[in-house]
């Protein structure tokens, strides 16, 4: 909890460190696991090595260029679209290896757990606000975990980046930052509900 803001930070790895890889490895081979589709797969949910070297070779980097949010937001989903499943947000690279103990879990799996996590941690508050990276699988995992919060308006979900320098910025500018986007926020909600905006 971050007591200066009021945030309340979650953090859940993509990481099983109960499981013994090889074992499971071996389970797989023996099982014929890597021939299922994915949603009739027992270990559906983990890294394999076969999956994690197709994965990787497939991964191409790409640099991100100067562009505005809205060219931004449409390559991020025509990047997202090209992905073989939509809501994974993995995509290693060569230089990349899985964990030599334990078991790396697949984001997605990670990302909908946190979302129904907060849902019953949290289940008690008026209104919910989410501020999420543009990510299709945080996207569906948010709007999944709260279909009905959304369309009944007590939860809002925004896309969010950083515009302030990021880790090259200093705290004043940081700080600086907050406050903007604050007063766009209520800007955009004054505007949502018809009522002129404060400064």
């Amino acid at each position: 909890m971050d007591n200066e803001h009021g945030y309340c930070f979650g953090m859940h790895l993509n990481f099983d460190p109960s499981l013994d890889s090889e074992a499971v490895q071996a389970e797989v081979e023996h099982n014929g696991d890597l021939g299922m589709p994915y949603p009739h797969r027992r270990f559906a949910r983990l890294w394999l090595n076969a999956d994690h070297n197709e994965a990787s070779a497939r991964s191409v980097a790409t640099k991100r260029r100067k562009l505005g949010l809205p060219r931004e937001i449409d390559e991020t989903y025509a990047a997202a679209l090209k992905r073989d499943d939509i809501e994974s947000p993995d995509a290693p690279s060569p230089v990349e290896r899985l964990p030599e103990y334990g078991m790396q879990t697949h984001g997605e799996y990670t990302m909908y757990g946190h979302f129904f996590f907060l849902k019953r941690l949290l289940g008690n508050v008026q209104k919910w606000r989410f501020f999420i990276d543009q990510d299709p699988g945080l996207r569906a995992a948010c709007l999944s975990a709260f279909h009905d919060e959304i369309r009944g308006r007590t939860a809002d979900a925004f896309y969010v980046r950083r515009s302030d320098g990021g880790r090259k910025a200093s705290q004043a500018q940081r700080r600086e930052g907050i406050v903007r986007a604050g007063k766009g926020c209520a800007s955009w909600h004054a505007a949502a509900r018809g009522q002129a905006a404060v400064d």
